[in-house]
């Protein structure tokens, strides 16, 4: 019984999508063609096709795409020097003092590691 409400629930989903997407191409066809109606009677005085006005023209795109870049430039803070590692190395770095990484390396190398001693 489970199943068969489940094959049910998922036929009467197909169904109802099938019926939204009929009617939204109907919808869509009918909305081309008063749009077609209506541009025909607005360019009746223009010489230009529907693709001349469409598709930009290299220049545009040119201009658009270098103003894009210099907006990206200006969102993009500038590098502090140094900021990297202090945050990494800890305040005694930032404080000008050699970072906690640094001393147990050293330590670690004076004393020997761990695994040359056995």
């Amino acid at each position: 019984m489970g199943m068969g409400v489940v094959f049910a629930v998922l036929a009467t989903l197909m169904i109802a999508i099938t019926l939204v997407g009929r009617a939204d191409r109907s919808a869509a066809r009918r909305a081309e063609k008063r749009a077609s109606r209506a541009e025909s009677e607005d360019s009746a005085g223009t010489p230009e096709s529907e693709s001349e006005r469409s598709e930009p023209t290299p220049e545009v795109i040119a201009a658009i795409s270098v103003a894009l870049a210099l907006a990206q430039d200006e969102q993009r803070p500038e590098p502090v020097e140094g900021a990297l590692e202090g945050a990494i190395a800890g305040p005694r770095a930032a404080a000008g003092g050699p970072s906690p990484w640094v001393l147990a390396g050293r330590r670690r190398a004076l004393e020997g590691s761990p695994r040359s001693r056995q």
